[in-house]
């Protein structure tokens, strides 16, 4: 990991029954989305093993600014209702934060 920039870790889940619609439709739409944003550095998404309705990303960013420009982006197009199966299939948040190595 470098030094200087900024991780973020998600924990979230899918929509109940929802895990195998999330992981082929909605996943795959929500990394293009996450690609497209300024300052992504790299994107991994894992799947727990014993509950396979959760969820946890690691991103890496560029800075502390463009990680909270894109978390704010992200949320506004989530309140908009944008009825694609990525949302459609999320669920709920448990976790969001930004952390920096030291």
């Amino acid at each position: 990991m470098s030094k200087g920039k900024i991780k973020e870790i998600v924990i979230y889940r899918s929509a109940e029954g929802q895990s195998a619609t999330f992981v082929k439709e909605g996943l795959p739409q929500l990394q293009a989305m996450a690609a497209q944003l300024e300052g992504i550095q790299s994107h991994l998404t894992l799947q727990c093993t014993k509950d396979p309705e959760l969820f946890l990303d690691i991103l890496e960013w560029e800075s502390l600014d463009l990680a909270e420009k894109a978390a704010m982006q992200m949320e506004e197009a989530m309140k908009q209702g944008d009825p694609t199966a990525e949302v459609k299939a999320l669920g709920k948040t448990e976790f969001f934060n930004h952390f920096k190595l030291i």
